[in-house]
C-alpha cells in the first residue's frame, strides 16, 4: 500500500512524539497462504530503523481472514501484532469487517486494540481500544478515504475523523 497523505488530530503527547520519529529505512517479510477457497494465514516481520534512534524497531504478526460464504466480495479478518524497541513496546489486536461497494471502492468496519509498554523501575501501560468505519474509493489508481472513529482510553472518549488519499503505482 502507498503512503497516505492525511490530516489527524492528535490527543495524546506521546502519539505525537512518536509520529514525529518518522521512519528512515527498514524491510518488511510478508507471507500469505490460502487454505482451501476462502481461508487466507498470514505472517510478517519488520525491522526498520527511525531518524532519532540507532536501535532498530522490530514488528511480527499474524492474520487470519475468512471469506464470507453468503456475501459477495465480503470477508471478516483478525490480526495481531507486537513490537519492541530499547524504548517502548507495543501490542496491537483488530477485527474488521470488508466489503466491495461495486468496481470502485469498499467499506470496512473495525475494531481495534493499541497498548504501549514502557520497561524501568516501574512499567507503565497506555491502552487504547477504537471502532471505527473506512470508505474508500478507487478513481484511476486515485485512492479517496474517509475514517471515522471513537477511540476509548482512561474513562475518556476521542472522536476522530480523516481524509486523505492513496495513489498506487500498478507495476
Amino acid at each position: 500500500r502507498g503512503p497516505r497523505v492525511f490530516y489527524q488530530q492528535f490527543d495524546a503527547a506521546l502519539e505525537q512524539a512518536l509520529f514525529d520519529m518518522g521512519i528512515q529505512q527498514g524491510y518488511r517479510v510478508r507471507y500469505s497462504h490460502r487454505f482451501g477457497a476462502r481461508t487466507f494465514v498470514g505472517v510478517n516481520g519488520t525491522i526498520r530503523s527511525q531518524s532519532t534512534s540507532t536501535t532498530p524497531f522490530s514488528m511480527m504478526g499474524v492474520s487470519l481472514r475468512y471469506r464470507i460464504p453468503s456475501v459477495t466480495n465480503a470477508h471478516i479478518s483478525a490480526q495481531f501484532s507486537t513490537s519492541k524497541n530499547a524504548s517502548y513496546g507495543t501490542r496491537i489486536g483488530q477485527i474488521q469487517y470488508r466489503t466491495v461497494l461495486g468496481k470502485q471502492g469498499y467499506y470496512r468496519a473495525y475494531a481495534r486494540y493499541l497498548g504501549y509498554r514502557y520497561p524501568g523501575s516501574i512499567p507503565v501501560q497506555s491502552d487504547r481500544f477504537y471502532i471505527g468505519g473506512e470508505l474508500v474509493r478507487t478513481i484511476k489508481g486515485l485512492e479517496l478515504f474517509t475514517r471515522t472513529e471513537l477511540s476509548f482510553r482512561a474513562q475518556q472518549i476521542y472522536p476522530g475523523v480523516q481524509a486523505g488519499l492513496t495513489y498506487r503505482f500498478n507495476t
